[in-house]
């Protein structure tokens, strides 16, 4: 009969070497066990249990002391453990009968990682209280002359398997659990600070060799070092495929894979998975992930959602036929059960399947009630089918209960979504809040989710009369209500069909807030660039609800304004490039009338003349006065645009003469402002004396502060219709700044506004002149501009 020897490599195990023996009692005829200097009971204990203890000095290599012990073995056949393993029963018989039979030189044992070390044995073979799923390891090996470990940590036989054919067996019957992934004991060993320094070590020692590479990427992926996971994992996937040693291929394809899906780069991660496939890697994790990356792919590209869901279920699964097998290399937890089913089901809700998704989701919940992922996503399959009394029931019974669904982000957003649909505004602003909380704690949406969220989150902010831009066809109106300019580089905005119904429900919503004013923004040249026919779509769904807008009462002027010499000129001259804009000359007429209203008031107070009279009597002058200037361009239709700098300094007054007018404050640098007014000769018109704020640069900053100030002061009283824009902006980014000046005038876009106008990017740094003047006036003009420049961001 073949002779069984349990081979056992210890130190300071007394509180777990015994139940390791124990689990090998009438199985193995001897127990060697190697301790490698113990300050415990450990030799003591296993000697009492029968076993030849050889004390051997630790040297910081897990294959010399597997070979060490290995001098002491007598038996046929080599049965590894550890001390904080044991056999499962059932193991003992299963491995006699094999050894028995023969035919086979290595057998490959499934190692379940307990989550604890009191966990239930049956409950850890269920994988209930279970870490990661099962991985065979070479457990079992039939001792030959030349049979050897090698490598510091994660000790393996590769050479002994390679030198000459040797037949592998899997024993999945013969199950080890292992204790000592569970984290109290983890922790309190230091296994993975320790792992790393070997790995390490061994990588240095044999920098060709692709396995301690893999491994060394997988601890530091656990670790959280990703960016250091990535280059080991690189180096060992170059080396590997030089080389051709395949035997970690499955275990470096997936750490590629998955640090590709973290850099959202799917499509390098389905050229890994396609070339490990080819070379014969048929490893569920391969299939997991490649299904993960064709779900994104079907969230981020809605225009081929159908393709990439049939590839996405096609992953899936194939992952799932793998259910039940063990593999040497460690799977992705669930990936061929749980998890796949779980991802499947998500991509049944994409797909609108949500009855088949909801019984994918309860097959998960039979045996893991606990899953977040799968109530939350059952309660999701409801809420499309419109069960939403059922589905917040779901949602609450777990919230209600001190389950993990309270602090998940998912839960509110689909609470919310049922709260929207059973329309009770009230739980869905706490949910959308609650929601909000959450990721401001760094918790995250699912991907699918996250346009869910956007389109509820937009559909408040209707509500309460604040649309926030975003995307999709809604995020898209809300953006056009908003002014707001479209990401950086599509100025136009993308191209969605207008849904009447859509432009209904958004009525519908700002009317509820009382702010129908906000739908001009709709029916101006930039909603109908943005959404082709979407002004004529706005008025026939008006006169559907019986509503209409207020006609035009006067034209929309754009008044241009800020203190002098920063950047309204340069403003003027890009939007000078619009078909559709005409920028009068700088009249100076605005701040004339404006200085002759206020004192008309204070002359006319309690007169006939006085207030509405006297607006009306101001608006007709300048009107008067414009049509004058700009006769030709207003027939032509041109919205004129006035780039006196001082004119909105009487803010106020203009927003109240001018109703439908827009006004844009260019702010610059004070310290550049100063700089260019000290080098002017200005002077005063009614004196002929210099200009107060060109004389020193005190004067120059109590100026530039002075006019911000008050046009900022003033800003309130014209609500949305004042937009600040940046010099600085408008010189080194111009297409951003130019379509959020455009946006919010509601012109399309045209390239033409954002061109080169002779002002270099950077440019506008201080000049010269500020590091010659002396210290005493730099110091006056931080005396009088300072708390402004560090409120401005200058600072």
């Amino acid at each position: 009969m073949p002779q069984i020897s349990l081979m056992v490599i210890a130190r300071d195990e007394a509180a777990l070497v015994g139940d390791c023996l124990a689990s090998a009692r009438g199985l193995a005829d001897e127990v060697v066990l190697l301790d490698t200097g113990s300050r415990d009971a450990t030799p003591q204990i296993a000697a009492a249990l029968g076993a030849r203890v050889i004390p051997w000095t630790w040297c910081e290599d897990f294959a010399a002391a597997r070979n060490a012990a290995l001098e002491h073995v007598r038996g046929d056949w080599v049965l590894l453990l550890d001390a904080d393993e044991r056999l499962a029963d059932g193991a003992r018989s299963v491995i006699r009968k094999a050894v028995e039979v023969g035919g086979f030189d290595c057998g490959l044992l499934p190692l379940h990682n307990a989550s604890a070390v009191d966990a239930e044995f049956d409950s850890v073979l269920a994988g209930h209280a279970r870490i990661g799923e099962p991985v065979l390891l070479a457990r079992l090996v039939r001792r030959t002359p030349d049979l050897r470990w090698e490598g510091l940590v994660h000790e393996s036989l590769t050479s002994w398997l390679r030198a000459q054919p040797r037949v592998l067996r899997v024993l999945g019957r013969a199950p080890i659990i292992h204790l000592g992934y569970a984290p109290s004991l983890t922790e309190s060993r230091g296994k993975l600070e320790r792992n790393l320094l070997l790995l390490r070590r061994q990588c240095a020692q044999t920098p060709d060799d692709p396995v301690p590479r893999a491994y060394l990427a997988r601890e530091l992926m656990r670790l959280g070092d990703r960016p250091a996971a990535r280059r080991e994992a690189e180096t060992g996937w170059e080396r590997m495929w030089a080389d051709g040693n395949f035997i970690c291929l499955a275990t470096l394809a997936t750490l590629r894979a998955h640090l590709q899906l973290g850099r959202g780069d799917l499509e390098g991660l389905l050229e890994t998975v396609e070339r490990a496939v080819t070379q014969g890697c048929d490893h569920p994790n391969l299939y997991f992930l490649s299904g993960v990356a064709a779900e994104q792919q079907a969230i981020d590209r809605p225009r081929q959602r159908g393709a990439h869901i049939d590839t996405a279920r096609f992953f899936y699964r194939r992952a799932l036929q793998h259910r039940g097998r063990s593999f040497s290399e460690e799977l992705i937890p669930g990936a061929t059960s749980w998890a796949a089913t779980t991802r499947l089901a998500t991509v049944e809700l994409l797909a609108g399947q949500t009855v088949v998704a909801g019984g994918l989701y309860q097959a998960v919940l039979a045996t893991r009630p606990r899953s977040t992922n799968a109530r939350v996503g059952l309660a999701e399959a409801l809420l499309m089918e419109g069960q939403l009394a059922t589905c917040l029931q779901l949602l609450m019974e777990d919230v209600e209960g001190g389950g993990p669904l309270a602090d998940c982000p998912d839960t509110w957003v689909i609470a919310a979504g049922a709260s929207e649909a059973m329309g009770d505004t009230e739980n869905m602003r706490a949910f959308l809040q609650r929601t909000f909380d959450l990721q401001k704690q760094g918790r995250t949406l699912a991907p699918h989710r996250v346009e869910r969220f956007r389109a509820l989150a937009q559909t408040m902010s209707l509500m309460q009369g604040r649309p926030q831009p975003g995307r999709g066809p809604l995020g898209t109106l809300c953006t056009l209500l908003a002014r707001a300019p479209f990401p950086e580089g599509k100025e136009a905005g993308p191209e969605h069909p207008t849904d009447p119904a859509l432009v209904a429900e958004v009525i519908g919503h700002l009317v509820t807030a009382e702010r129908l004013d906000l739908l001009r923004a709709l029916r101006e040249p930039r909603a109908e660039q943005a959404c082709p026919g979407l002004p004529a779509v706005l008025e026939r769904q008006l006169d559907a609800c019986g509503l209409a807008l207020s006609p035009r009462r006067d034209r929309e002027f754009v008044f241009i304004g800020g203190a002098v010499r920063s950047g309204t000129s340069l403003l003027a001259a890009r939007l000078s490039l619009h078909p559709r804009l005409h920028c009068a000359p700088d009249l100076k007429l605005v701040p004339v009338l404006g200085r002759a209203h206020r004192q008309w008031t204070e002359r006319f107070t309690d007169s006939a003349l006085s207030g509405p009279v006297l607006d009306t009597a101001v608006r007709a002058f300048l009107e008067t006065m414009i049509e004058g200037v700009c006769g030709e361009p207003l027939q032509r239709g041109l919205r004129v645009v006035d780039q006196t700098p001082h004119s909105l300094i009487h803010l106020a007054l203009l927003g109240r003469l001018f109703p439908q007018a827009r006004f844009v404050h260019v702010i610059r640098d004070g310290r550049s402002v100063a700089a260019s007014v000290l080098n002017r000769a200005w002077r005063e018109p009614g004196t002929g004396q210099p200009a107060w704020f060109c004389g020193d640069p005190a004067g120059a900053a109590r100026y530039w502060r002075d006019v911000v100030l008050a046009i900022r002061e003033q800003a309130g009283t014209v609500k949305e219709r004042v937009l600040e824009i940046r010099y600085e902006a408008l010189v080194n980014t111009p297409v951003k700044a130019m379509s959020q000046v455009l946006a919010f005038l509601g012109e399309s876009w045209v390239p033409e506004v954002a061109g080169e106008l002779g002002y270099p990017p950077g440019a506008d740094s201080a000049p010269d002149y500020w590091a010659k003047m002396p210290r005493e006036q730099v110091a006056g003009f931080l005396t009088e501009g300072g708390k402004m420049l560090k409120a401005l961001g200058y600072g």
